[in-house]
């Protein structure tokens, strides 16, 4: 995300901090699910496992850095983070 994004999601998750729960968080979810389906179609044998194991990490990496710094550690994103990438991981 762009500077000017992760601004405003960080004024927003001060503002709403209250609120910010069910809704937000599921689609947190839902986006990260997406990212991962990507990926997953993505992949093909001949890209390789190791590509893919690494391109999953760094997924997993950039939005582990929004809940922790955007989202400051708050538990409902760092559970659809968690759900989301057990839904991920279990495709495959």
């Amino acid at each position: 995300l762009s500077p000017v994004c992760l601004g405003s999601l960080r004024r927003a998750a001060s503002i709403n901090a209250e609120y910010m729960g069910g809704p937000i968080g599921g689609m947190l979810k839902r986006h990260i699910v997406g990212a991962g389906m990507d990926l997953i179609a993505e992949f093909t044998d001949e890209s390789g496992s190791l590509k893919f194991v690494i391109d999953l990490i760094e997924l997993h990496d950039r939005y582990y850095s929004l809940v922790t710094d955007v989202f400051q550690n708050n538990p409902i994103f760092d559970q659809a983070l968690k759900e989301a990438f057990e839904v991920i991981v279990n495709k495959k």
